[in-house]
């Protein structure tokens, strides 16, 4: 069963307070399908907005099979990121973060992809010959958690 707007609403509000008060989540969300789990993030990324800036970028999260299998879910997941929170670090001028911006403090080795061109929807799958060229490069990142 669909989550009504009020419902999704709220959950949105409760996590926004929770994110912007640096405290553990605590809502519901198992009891939320994948479709309400989206509905819920685009709220969050909207009332997030005037704390962490516009959209900056997506994330794919799960994306290996046994990660799926172990959250019982058929698919990867989609991620939004505010501009806020991306951090870049160069040569001599490394990215710093403060500890005290997360509740708890994890990173994740990840492959960021710069993106050349926006890509078109497509009636069918994109292969790696037919994305390729809206790619622009591929850099090692870290998300810290």
């Amino acid at each position: 069963m669909a989550a009504n707007e009020s419902t999704i609403t709220g959950w949105a509000q409760a996590l926004v307070h929770q994110i912007v008060a640096h405290e553990p989540f605590d809502s519901p969300w198992s009891e939320l399908s994948i479709d309400d789990a989206y509905e819920v993030q685009d709220e969050v990324r909207r009332l997030l907005e005037p704390h962490r800036g516009p959209l900056g970028g997506y994330k794919i999260a799960a994306g290996a099979k046994p990660l799926q299998e172990m959250l019982g879910i058929g698919r990867p997941l989609g991620g939004q990121i505010h501009a806020g929170q991306l951090r870049v670090s160069s040569p001599g001028a490394p990215a710093i973060i403060s500890a005290t911006d997360f509740v708890g403090v994890a990173l994740e080795c990840e492959v960021l992809v710069r993106m050349a061109a926006d890509v078109p929807a497509s009636p069918t799958p994109y292969t790696r010959e037919t994305i390729a060229p809206f790619v622009g490069e591929l850099i090692v990142s870290f998300e810290v958690l």
